[in-house]
């Protein structure tokens, strides 16, 4: 959706379709990435339209620190050419295996060990090891000090931008395509992992935008990830597919009103029932769209579940029996056909990309 301006299944059938980075491509932009691999892979199509594809390989030491080390040294290169660029930096840091003690070497030990690794997940998700209040807050603090060095290394890559004259000429966006389930205790196999949930900590994600002359606010608005490229094509002036459901957020830096909510959809869960989810209006729908197998983890999940996002930000309160109408009109923006749940065992893969997945916890 990121890359596409479009929902991922009007976009992803097991390999990229379309992205707009096609579009800046032919539009004379330079366009390079430098990922760590995994799903953010060429072997699934997203190398599409990128004049250059790096990958790295998290598990096997492509980390944050390397990653930005070569997008550093890559802009040393654009500096010196007249093109505008394109420059996409992916990193698998503030995800499974959180292999970041800054904020836990204080803490009590965990069974799992100092750190939560591949084989700890492994053992959380077959119900082997299940997490003590004390762990899950271990575990918590593991993921922050991911999230931390994400920090650090984007500092270094702002510094290394500032350094080459081009700070003030580059719109820089920062967004993240999940969250994680920490202590929520929904799933407690799957602390520390997502795919298995539409719950706003694995679906609200971050979103940061900054542009020359761009003064800074916070939008309230709700926005889609397939908005984020249909933006910088229209701070770039480059004209995009007729088609694109994403919608540019410019108007929005300047405070304009819309004409209407932008409404947000998902779905394609890995684990479970197939499920989907429309939120509008601050109230967000839930959708089961098969039944849970008896006697799993997942038998608890209903067929529909409405939270008023409002009042009810960790979504405890499931008000879809005392609403009916607005479940009606909730219900009428979802259409069951456009739910693609992608079966990660059809998919052809090599024994190393298999590797490289389930390392990552897929």
């Amino acid at each position: 959706s990121i890359l596409s301006g479009f929902p991922d299944t009007r976009a992803f059938d097991g390999e990229l379709q379309r992205s707009l980075v096609e579009s800046l491509s032919a539009a004379g932009v330079r366009t390079a990435a430098f990922t760590e691999g995994g799903y953010f892979s060429a072997s699934f199509g997203f190398d599409r339209g990128f004049g250059e594809f790096h990958e790295e390989h998290y598990q096997f030491g492509g980390t944050i620190e390397r990653t930005v080390d070569s997008a550093l040294a890559w802009l040393g290169t654009a500096r010196s050419d007249a093109r505008p660029f394109f420059l996409l930096v992916h990193s698998y840091e503030a995800h499974m295996p959180y292999l970041r003690a800054t904020f836990a070497a204080s803490m009590a030990p965990a069974r799992f060990g100092e750190l939560f690794t591949q084989e700890a997940h492994e053992a959380v998700a077959a119900g082997e090891l299940v997490l003590t209040p004390a762990e899950l807050e271990r575990l918590g603090a593991l993921y922050d000090g991911g999230v931390a060095t994400c920090d650090r290394e984007l500092g270094r890559l702002i510094d290394g931008l500032e350094a080459l004259g081009l700070r003030d000429e580059v719109v820089l966006v920062v967004t993240s395509d999940h969250g994680e389930e920490l202590a929520e205790g929904r799933f407690p196999r799957h602390a520390g992992n997502h795919g298995h949930s539409l719950h706003e900590e694995l679906v609200h994600v971050p979103l940061l935008i900054t542009a020359p002359g761009l003064a800074a606010r916070r939008v309230a608005n709700q926005v889609r990830s397939m908005d984020v490229l249909p933006t910088l094509l229209d701070l770039l002036g480059v004209v995009g597919p007729d088609d694109i459901e994403g919608r540019s957020l410019v108007a929005l830096f300047a405070g304009r009103a819309e004409d209407g909510e932008r409404v947000a959809r998902g779905g394609s869960v890995e684990e479970g029932p197939a499920r989907e989810f429309v939120r509008l209006a601050g109230h967000k729908l839930v959708r089961r769209l098969e039944p849970p197998e008896p006697g799993s983890e997942f038998a608890h999940v209903p067929e529909l579940q409405l939270f008023d996002l409002a009042r009810d930000p960790d979504e405890r309160h499931d008000l879809a029996a005392e609403r009916p109408e607005l479940v009606r009109t909730l219900f009428a923006l979802m259409d069951a056909s456009a739910v693609q749940t992608i079966d990660p065992d059809a998919l052809e893969l090599s024994p190393e990309l298999a590797e490289r997945l389930r390392a990552l916890g897929y």
